[in-house]
């Protein structure tokens, strides 16, 4: 039996112009459709059969979404060419990729206590 090697993006939404960000199926979509421009035929394909979105977290504005291993490169490209989703000016931005999805819950846990204030 062979294991399926994935990789998990954490990605950060920045959208203008709409109030809060797109919803996750809309942003997979938008993934799907730059790797298809991207890569052609070969980027669709990869695309349909291993990209999904497994959490989001509108109050950060940022998604997790999985990938096989071998797609993962296309896929970090396919991110930084977005900027528009659905008529809405919004950018992606690659935080980190991982193995694991706890690694991933990890550093948003380390990025939010950056942000936090410190309090005395």
């Amino acid at each position: 039996m062979v294991r399926i090697k994935r990789r998990y993006f954490l990605i950060n939404v920045n959208s203008k112009g709409r109030q809060g960000i797109p919803k996750k199926d809309e942003i997979v979509e938008e993934l799907d459709n730059q790797l298809g421009r991207l890569f052609g035929d070969l980027g669709r394909g990869l695309g349909k059969r291993s990209l999904s979105c497994i959490k989001d977290f509108p109050g950060n504005k940022q998604i997790i979404v999985r990938i096989n291993h071998s797609c993962s490169q296309q896929l970090a490209e396919s991110i930084r060419h977005v900027n528009m989703i659905l008529n809405c000016e919004c950018t992606l931005d690659p935080i980190h990729c991982s193995g694991t999805i706890r690694k991933i819950e990890e550093k948003i846990i380390k990025i939010a206590s950056m942000k936090k204030p410190a309090t005395r």
